[in-house]
């Protein structure tokens, strides 16, 4: 089992409770915030991609529920304006 912090993911790729609690937060936060944003799309493929975002970042051993949130509607904005994928 590998250590994040205070947040685990063990060696089949599976998240830990904290990590889990940080992704759902994150998302939950996000979503919130698209609300109030238009990004393009319908609303179900916008929160499915914010979800994988926040997935990939977590999978990379980002943690923080804030950093989770903001990397992860930045990832769906310069999409938006049609930058590279990250």
């Amino acid at each position: 089992m590998n250590a994040y912090g205070n947040c685990t993911i063990d060696a089949e790729g599976v998240f830990g409770p904290k990590t889990l609690d940080a992704m759902t937060h994150a998302y939950q936060e996000a979503c919130q915030e698209l609300k109030r944003t238009e990004q393009g799309g319908t609303e179900e493929d916008v929160k499915q991609e914010l979800a994988a975002r926040i997935l990939r970042l977590a999978a990379r051993g980002e943690r923080d529920p804030n950093r989770l949130r903001l990397y992860g509607l930045l990832g769906l904005r310069r999409k938006a304006k049609g930058h590279p994928q990250n």
